[in-house]
């Protein structure tokens, strides 16, 4: 999951702050 996450976020640096807020 987190890997799937992080796949998506890569593409969308702002995403990925949100996205580690997500896994957190």
């Amino acid at each position: 999951f987190q890997i799937e996450v992080e796949c998506l976020a890569r593409p969308l640096i702002p995403t990925r702050e949100m996205t580690k807020s997500y896994i957190t």
